[in-house]
């Protein structure tokens, strides 16, 4: 009966100790594997070229995305402007030319955003033949024009509804 026991202990005793050099095995492939995912990851300069270039062109866009829903608030001033203009002929030169002048601003300003959204090139089509730093000083050069457009947009509205609140008066 000892010896069965003896016998039952050990059987039980190995098969724990089997399972646990699994385990332990298993556990450290997993985190061999995840260590070396992680690493070439990291490693990876592509990825890390792609991340900075998409960073640098979604705060870009978010310049674009801020100041797009404003388009349609300077074609209405500008065609509001130009109404005024044709309407009142007795309309005093300095107004008349300052009306003018602000016309012309807000439509360089929209035609500055049309020439820019035509124009502008996603980085990933960019990828197969530019390297990331020519990519990064492209990024960074229009997002200083669509930050100069931006300026200009809200110059015009600014001047715009100025100009229309002082003629109502």
């Amino acid at each position: 009966m000892r010896a069965y026991i003896f016998h039952y202990l050990f059987v039980i005793t190995e098969q724990r100790y089997r399972k646990i050099v699994k385990m332990y095995f298993r556990t450290r492939s997993l985190i061999l594997i995840a260590t070396i995912l992680w690493g070439t990851q990291c490693a990876n300069p592509q990825k890390k070229a792609e991340a900075s270039e998409e960073s640098l062109r979604s705060s870009l866009m978010q310049v674009h995305d801020e100041v797009m829903p404003l388009m349609g608030q300077l074609i209405g001033l500008t065609a509001q402007l130009r109404e005024i203009l044709r309407q009142d002929t007795l309309l005093d030169t300095g107004i008349r030319l300052q009306m003018e002048s602000a016309v012309k601003e807000m439509e360089m300003a929209e035609e500055g955003m049309m020439d820019w959204m035509a124009a502008f090139r996603q980085p990933e089509s960019m990828r197969p033949t530019t390297q990331h730093e020519a990519i990064m000083k492209y990024l960074e050069a229009e997002k200083k024009k669509i930050e100069g457009v931006n300026s200009q947009i809200k110059t015009g509205i600014e001047k715009g509804e100025q100009l229309i609140k002082n003629y109502r008066r």
